[in-house]
């Protein structure tokens, strides 16, 4: 179920982390466990499980842990930084199965910097989204998605989306971005979407769902920079060929291993 998956439930990082946690000490774990361990009632469990999946932290088809949630878990319990925030909206924007996210992340967005709570509703129903579903879903996931990136206990500090006011939003100036998080993005859409590819052109980059353009907000002149300081680093190669930018990767290894030198370079 891509819509209604969250139970009503709103993303709040310190019950994944707990969650989290608890399949790390016991991976199999009863939903009548996990109201104990963590505190919450039945529904909100089973939404607390639903975020984990779609995260990617957690693969609830055969209930183990992912190396990605390993890997958060290990430098980073409690879901406390900057890098967590963005893999967790990360995770949601390229999951085509978190549907209101992903369709508002790289199909709303990019044409909307200022908007009501209206204009989203009437995108998704026009993008067909949660069509022959339960209207109520659809206006609860969309109120989940908006106040997640303004509730401290969701996503607020990335500062993807500010409230404007009672009813506006407006997307906001990114905070906590990292040149080995954007390289992590970048070498995790390569790996999924075109392995074999040595080159990807960085109108790509910026276009392509799920890529760092939409997911970060991330306009030319601050991904170049990016594109340079990893460049830099020796993870890719920036050329420039009239009207035609190329990326070229350098980087071969697991893009978990970026994201681990990341965790290690804040502690």
């Amino acid at each position: 179920m891509s819509i209604g998956f969250s139970v009503n439930f709103n993303l709040e990082r310190d019950f994944l982390s707990k969650a989290l946690s608890a399949f790390l000490k016991a991976p199999r774990s009863s939903y009548t466990q996990l109201m104990t361990s963590i505190g919450i009632g039945s529904k909100k469990v089973e939404a607390v499980v639903a975020w984990l999946g779609k995260t990617g932290l957690r693969n609830n088809n055969i209930r183990t842990i992912t190396k990605l949630g390993y890997l958060v878990y290990e430098y980073d319990p409690y879901f406390e930084s900057f890098g967590t925030m963005w893999l967790l909206h990360y995770g949601l924007s390229k999951n085509i199965d978190a549907e209101v996210w992903y369709y508002l992340t790289n199909k709303f967005l990019p044409s909307n910097s200022e908007f009501k709570y209206s204009d989203v509703i009437k995108s998704l129903q026009t993008g067909g989204i949660g069509h022959n579903q339960n209207p109520k879903r659809l206006k609860s996931d969309t109120r989940i998605y908006l106040r997640a990136f303004t509730d401290p206990k969701g996503l607020k500090e990335i500062n993807f989306l500010v409230k404007a006011n009672k009813d506006t939003y407006k997307k906001g100036s990114p905070h906590g971005q990292h040149p080995l998080l954007i390289a992590y993005i970048l070498f995790d859409q390569r790996k999924e979407n075109y392995p074999e590819v040595k080159t990807v052109s960085i109108n790509e980059l910026l276009t392509a769902d799920g890529n760092v353009g939409k997911v970060c907000l991330l306009n030319r002149e601050n991904l170049e920079k990016f594109l340079y300081q990893l460049q830099g680093m020796g993870y890719l190669v920036v050329s420039k060929f009239a009207d035609l930018d190329q990326v070229a990767f350098k980087f071969e290894g697991n893009p978990l291993e970026i994201l681990e030198e990341y965790y290690k370079s804040i502690k």
